[in-house]
């Protein structure tokens, strides 16, 4: 069987000859439609502070502007000032006295971050602050501002999740660090982590892996951390990753390790379905991750259960589509429970879906 044309799709799989071109162009144009995937936003605002970052740079000095470092720190609690009033001014819902926030914002309140239309493209020298206050939303527009990681003096993660109830949204991260197993988002603790709508290792309207100014790419687009914090239903689950456009990483789309309840393809109700392109972008662009689409692996005796892909479309990845792995058989290390459903799996250059080792009584469904 030629792995590169199996399509997974449900309960069944089909293998055709490459020359039959009809039948996948009617499969791709039904997913499309019924992944449905909304320009909006991903949650209701919640917040008490609104920054709006106005500065390209990747600095944090007392200037005239606020740039996202600065922003991510207001927000976790750890920069109160000095600000100059025009900083201020870009930090909505903050209480100053002399140029100190007393109040109104940062840490133990819901912050959204968001960018002036004059900020397209962030330059990063080191990988950002980890996100730790709880209900953090970073939230860009359609793919805008890019987040280049290309700059970093420092290996690590561009983004990471470390609270609860944090957002990253509508965002482009290219160049990240390829060493070892860094993320463009790595969720290591927390639940309720939403990343949604955002281009992982590309950039909107991109053709092939090297659109203009991107030369590398993390390890993996989206990386979760062990982690058994999460639980099944809405705003419960460890991870909502959907929506997005993953590709062109040197190993992974999405890597889950040893982490339950992690939702990939569905919105954080729980229910809804909002499938992710992984290897791929809408126009079908050859965008293949250098191992998996999707990988669910076992941490030694910390299996991965209770996880749902669902209506995503995994094409020409260079290993396998999806690919579940355990430690152990019906014991602590298992990955178990996960539901596969729904998905477009075809051309990647091993199997559409391999469960393997001590991946046990899982469940590849349709619908």
């Amino acid at each position: 069987m030629n792995a590169k044309t199996c399509f997974a799709l449900g309960t069944w799989r089909l293998v055709v000859p490459r020359p039959v071109h009809a039948l996948r162009v009617a499969l791709i144009a039904l997913v499309l439609v019924t992944m449905s995937m909304p320009w909006h936003a991903p949650r209701v605002a919640r917040a008490n502070g609104a920054f709006v970052v106005n500065s390209s740079a990747d600095t944090a000095t007392m200037d005239n502007f606020l740039t996202l470092r600065e922003a991510i720190q207001v927000a976790n609690g750890t920069l109160h000032g000095p600000f100059s009033s025009a900083e201020a001014a870009q930090l909505g819902g903050c209480v100053f006295e002399d140029g100190y926030i007393i109040g109104g914002c940062g840490g133990f309140v819901f912050d959204d971050i968001t960018f002036a239309s004059s900020v397209t493209q962030i330059n990063l020298t080191s990988y950002l602050p980890a996100l730790t206050d709880a209900g953090t939303w970073i939230n860009g527009s359609a793919g805008v501002p890019r987040i280049d990681a290309g700059g970093m003096s420092l290996t690590g993660n561009v983004f990471t999740v470390s609270g609860n109830d944090i957002t990253i949204s509508n965002l482009s991260i290219v160049n990240g660090d390829p060493s070892g197993v860094y993320a463009d988002i790595w969720v290591a603790s927390g639940k309720d982590a939403r990343i949604a709508y955002n281009y992982l290792g590309t950039v909107p309207g991109a053709t092939n892996c090297s659109p203009s100014g991107v030369t590398r790419n993390s390890a993996n687009g989206v990386y979760v951390a062990p982690n058994s914090s999460g639980g099944s239903g809405a705003n419960n689950g460890v991870a909502y990753i959907y929506g997005n456009t993953i590709g062109c990483h040197s190993q992974d789309g999405i890597y889950v390790y040893g982490a339950d309840y992690v939702y990939i393809g569905v919105q954080a109700d729980g229910n809804t379905p909002d499938g992710n392109y992984i290897g791929t972008n809408s126009g079908e662009v050859d965008l293949g991750n250098g191992r998996n689409g999707v990988s669910l692996q076992a941490s030694d005796t910390d299996g991965v259960r209770s996880c749902v892909i669902q209506r995503n479309m995994i094409v020409r990845n260079h290993g396998d589509g999806i690919q579940l792995t355990g430690t152990g058989y019906s014991n602590d290390g298992s990955t178990s429970n996960n539901q596969i459903r729904s998905n477009l799996v075809f051309l990647n250059s091993q199997s559409g879906i391999r469960l393997t080792y001590g991946a046990y009584a899982n469940f590849v469904l349709r619908g």
